[in-house]
């Protein structure tokens, strides 16, 4: 795991960068696409985000590592995935308007292609 730390510290740094980023220059639009939520599941209160990157990113080394795909594959197949488990689900049950759930699609892809584009780079 010490020859991958590189990579996996890189993945956190840049996603936390994309987040911190979008919520100090978007943080009122981010809350009025639904961001925010009522806080009473927040458990964590501000390292939240922080440890939410972390675990996801472990995830996203450990389904490297097994499937031995490359960082740009896996990252991609995860975000579809993610985005088809929850915006499309949302939109078909939940009535989510499009709009949203395109932009959250959007970010989505965004951070999972940082995600794939850095891990590959500090992988060689």
């Amino acid at each position: 795991m010490t020859d991958r730390m590189k990579p996996i510290l890189g993945v956190i740094a840049v996603n936390l960068g994309i987040w911190y980023a979008l919520m100090f220059s978007a943080g009122d639009w981010l809350m009025q696409l639904g961001f925010a939520g009522d806080g009473s599941l927040d458990v964590l209160g501000p390292i939240t985000i922080p440890v939410y990157v972390i675990l996801l990113t472990l995830f996203y080394d450990t389904v490297i590592q097994f499937t031995g795909a490359s960082a740009m594959t896996v990252a991609m197949v995860l975000g579809v995935s993610e985005i088809m488990a929850t915006e499309v689900l949302f939109v078909m049950v939940a009535g989510t308007v499009i709009t949203t759930a395109l932009i959250t699609a959007g970010l989505n892809i965004i951070f999972w292609w940082a995600s794939g584009f850095v891990y590959g780079k500090l992988s060689e």
